[in-house]
Order: C-alpha cells, then sequence, then structure tokens
C-alpha cells in the first residue's frame, strides 16, 4: 500500500469519525470554525457577564473584544484565558482598586498591624509596583499604538489595562520557555504568584488554578 493510499484511508476514517459517529463535534465543530472570532468572544463574554451579573454597554464590550482579538489572533494568548483572568482578577468591574496587605510587628505596642503594601488596579488587576519602572505600560502602549487601537493614559482604560496583561503573560510565557519549565498551569497561575512564588507557595497557586479553570468552563 503506497502513501497516497494510506494517507487516503487515513482522511476517510477522520472524516467518518468526526462527522458521522460524533456528530456533537460536527456542531462543535461548525459553530467554532465557522463563527468569525468577534461573535466568538462576544459569546464568551456575554456568558461570563451574565454569570457574574456584570452589565457593561455596548461600547465597553467592543473595547474588550478588540484587545481580546488582537492578543489571540497577534500573540497567542487565548481570549478565553484572558476572560477567565478578568472574571477572577476583578469579576469584570473596570474600576475596582485592591490593597495587598502585609503584617508587620509593632514593637512598642507589641501586636501585628497591617501595612498596603501595594495597590492592584482594573479589570486586571495591575499591580503597582510591577508598574512602578513603567516598562510594562510602554510596551503595552507601543502594542496598541502599532495595531491602531486608541487608548487613553489611565491606568484603568479597558485597553491599556487588559494589554498591560497580554504583556505580562507574553514575559511569562517567555522566561518560562527559555527555562525549559513552561506548563499550562504555571504559566496561568504564576500570573498571581509570579514564578518564583509559584515554587514558594504551591497551594496558592494550585487554589489560583482551580478557580481560573472554573471561570473558563462553559465559554
Amino acid at each position: 500500500m503506497n502513501i497516497m493510499t494510506k494517507v487516503g484511508l487515513l482522511f476517510v476514517f477522520l472524516s467518518t469519525s468526526y462527522f458521522i459517529i460524533k456528530p456533537d463535534l460536527k456542531q462543535n465543530f461548525k459553530s467554532n470554525f465557522f463563527v468569525p472570532i468577534e461573535k466568538r468572544i462576544e459569546r464568551s463574554l456575554n456568558i461570563r457577564l451574565s454569570q457574574l451579573k456584570r452589565k457593561l454597554s455596548n461600547e465597553e464590550k467592543k473595547d474588550i473584544i478588540s484587545v481580546l482579538k488582537l492578543s489571540d489572533e497577534k500573540y497567542g494568548i487565548d481570549y478565553k484565558d484572558l476572560i477567565a483572568m478578568i472574571s477572577l482578577e476583578s469579576r469584570f468591574n473596570k474600576n475596582v482598586k485592591s490593597c495587598n496587605y502585609e503584617k508587620r510587628w509593632n514593637r512598642s505596642k507589641r501586636k501585628f498591624y497591617r501595612v498596603c503594601k501595594s495597590i492592584d488596579f482594573g479589570y486586571t488587576q495591575q499591580n503597582s509596583k510591577s508598574l512602578a519602572d513603567g516598562r510594562r505600560i510602554q510596551k503595552a502602549k507601543k502594542l496598541l499604538t502599532s495595531n491602531k487601537i486608541k487608548f487613553t493614559n489611565n491606568i484603568y482604560d479597558t485597553k491599556l489595562n487588559i494589554m498591560c496583561a497580554v504583556v505580562y503573560y507574553l514575559e511569562l510565557r517567555k522566561i518560562l520557555y527559555n527555562n525549559g519549565d513552561y506548563s499550562y498551569h504555571k504559566f496561568i497561575s504564576s500570573y498571581n504568584t509570579g514564578i518564583s512564588g509559584y515554587r514558594k507557595y504551591p497551594k496558592k497557586a494550585q487554589r489560583y488554578f482551580e478557580v481560573f479553570s472554573s471561570y473558563k468552563v462553559g465559554i
């Protein structure tokens, strides 16, 4: 049996298995392959917003979709990962601001007290310490500008805030691959723990991944 015959038989087998034996896969294939990515993102976004009971204007959704589409198609960051991450980090609350506290010991009063060591901003909870040197923001602005996407300089700006997260994901992916240490679990969890924190706080990393995964189901 020559190679062309083998290839032909394999194609027939796969076609039969995919489109006849498993009609549910056929429907899923149709619903994704023939639908423009903007519509797929919009559908996933609406599902998650509905579950979170969060209402956004059509203009706000359009801004989110524009960055998610760019991130998925051009930079290989899955739009579903971004939707799940934003759901976890801020529940799609654009203006949320969170303090990261740490305990410190007061010697004179002989008791612990809490100090806000950094602040997280917006949809993707960009951390003030990570933004301090300006490199992440500048990279995000450069990517948005090069792709002709307009934005403001406000860290709460929808497109700038989400693109900052994309820049961080790209950095994480590059470091993990260069170290020969990439796994999807580590890639996702390190957004929250950092790469060194992933090893230092395995339970925290696991909890983050589990919640993240729950937000990705169904979209």
